[in-house]
């Protein structure tokens, strides 16, 4: 191999290294960007799902405790039916009492008696 062979044989590889190494410094910038964008994404994600999981907090929150006053005021209610249904058997007594009453009175004015 003669010397101008061998120097453009060297020329050709010293030029390819030259453009292989660019082509790796612009694959390392590209993958800088990527990497930055990639965690100004994520960031964004974080911040989202943050957010979501505050507001899935907050409405659980006000969930329960719209179920407690819930509860709450059903336990009013069953306590005032209890009441109710007792007030309700103690007029049944005094309707029957009263009836009684009439009844005998009716029956005494059949009867002649006054």
């Amino acid at each position: 191999m003669t010397e101008e062979e061998w120097q453009r044989k060297m020329d050709f590889i010293v030029e390819h290294q030259a453009q292989f190494t660019a082509g790796i410094q612009q694959l390392k910038e590209q993958l800088k960007e990527t990497r930055e964008q990639s965690d100004a994404r994520m960031a964004k994600i974080e911040d989202v799902i943050l957010r979501l999981a505050n507001q899935t907090e907050n409405r659980v929150t006000a969930f329960d405790e719209r179920m407690n006053r819930l509860a709450e005021e059903q336990a009013k209610t069953q306590a005032r039916l209890a009441e109710l249904a007792e007030i309700g058997a103690e007029t049944d007594i005094r309707l029957n009492n009263l009836m009684t009453v009439i009844e005998r009175h009716i029956d005494e004015g059949r009867n002649g008696k006054s």
